[in-house]
């Protein structure tokens, strides 16, 4: 790997790796102010060192192959059954058998596993149903606290104002991470770090957890709304009032709107701008509670529901980079080597209970 100029490096492989762009596109870029100052950051061998220490060279060369199941049937739409294999390098997985069946939707999967009819579910979806689970007493769950699923808020650098890191940096300023976790996942989440780990993993460092953290929602507000004031072309007006509709009724007035001009001739436009995400309860709480708090930086954000493979389409296939503002979406990711078996269960009453103990297991899986 070189550094070509200030902006572009080089990557040139030992050989033909056909997975390395889209392993690549996934690793997230870490400004150095934020790693700096940590003791061992840019030692490659850290990592390697936390799976494998160092004197035990034969276990780091087994750091290589596939995970502890291999393929055996899958129907379309229906289920895919994997096999455990016997030369899986942590040994061989304690279920012989899983068969991962398809749901349409969060909640056929969860009626599924309510009736029996799946033995185990591996998230659920929305988190407000968990109390009611807990409540059942019929159902064991594993409650993660460092589960690594990361909600993030995208905008679209190929418009304008998004490219300007001002403008990012007050849209981030301005949403609320307390009324998210509270309102939209009923309390199970945490504070996000500035790198994509979340706190309390292995791989996680207190040296770098968000930079604004316990600060009051004014000061935030306040500090969003300088940053925008100081933005070349953006401007605020006192907000007409608009009394809705039954239809579409009004929660908030705001106190002002910002426009932007991009400097092309078509003047001033209102800074207002669609956010799509995946159609279901929690995105649904989070994008509207995302929406309320623009309002207090005059910025509009309309909260639009997509199916899961729109957004997918719109986001990453590369085909329509333009037709997309702003999503709220998030993903699962786990460093660890040993993920599935760490994503199943980190319990050992549990593991006993419910997971290990099942011997061709089936298990829910939402499309």
């Amino acid at each position: 790997m070189s550094k070509e100029v200030s902006r572009t490096v080089k990557f040139t492989l030992e050989e033909p790796y056909g997975t390395f762009l889209g392993t690549l596109e996934s690793v997230f870029i870490v400004p150095k102010v934020i790693w700096q100052d940590i003791e061992g950051a840019e030692d490659s061998t850290v990592f390697a060192d936390y799976v494998a220490p160092s004197g035990d060279q034969a276990r780091r060369e087994l750091l290589i192959g596939s995970g502890p199941f291999i393929f055996h049937e899958y129907v379309a739409d229906q289920h895919y059954w994997v096999k455990a294999t016997p030369y899986y390098r942590d040994g061989v997985a304690k279920m012989s058998d899983v068969v991962i069946y398809i749901y349409e939707t969060p909640e056929v999967a969860l009626a599924a596993l309510k009736t029996g009819e799946v033995d185990a579910l591996q998230m659920i979806e929305t988190p407000t149903d968990v109390p009611e689970l807990l409540a059942a007493g019929s159902i064991n769950m594993d409650m993660i606290t460092t589960y690594n699923h990361n909600a993030m808020l995208f905008m679209n650098m190929r418009y304008d104002p998004f490219k300007v890191l001002e403008v990012r940096q007050a849209i981030s300023n301005a949403i609320d991470r307390e009324a998210l976790i509270n309102f939209s996942q009923a309390g199970y989440a945490n504070m996000p770090q500035n790198v994509s780990y979340a706190p309390g993993l292995p791989w996680s460092n207190p040296d770098v957890a968000w930079n604004d953290a316990g600060l009051d929602r004014d000061t935030l507000v306040a500090a969003a709304n300088a940053l925008l004031d100081d933005v070349e072309g953006i401007s605020k007006t006192p907000a007409a009032v608009n009394v809705g509709t039954d239809e579409d009724p009004v929660m908030e007035i705001p106190d002002f709107v910002r426009t932007y001009d991009r400097g092309l001739g078509d003047g001033p436009q209102p800074m207002g701008y669609e956010c799509i995400y995946i159609d279901s309860a929690t995105y649904e709480r989070a994008a509207r509670i995302t929406a309320d708090n623009l309002m207090d930086i005059g910025i509009k954000v309309n909260p639009t529901p997509v199916e899961g493979s729109y957004l997918g389409r719109t986001l990453f296939s590369g085909w329509f980079i333009w037709d997309w503002e702003m999503s709220l979406f998030g993903y699962p990711s786990d460093p660890d080597f040993s993920s599935f078996f760490k994503q199943w269960s980190n319990n050992a009453a549990l593991d006993t209970q419910a997971q290990w103990s099942l011997d061709g297991s089936k298990i829910a899986f939402v499309s």
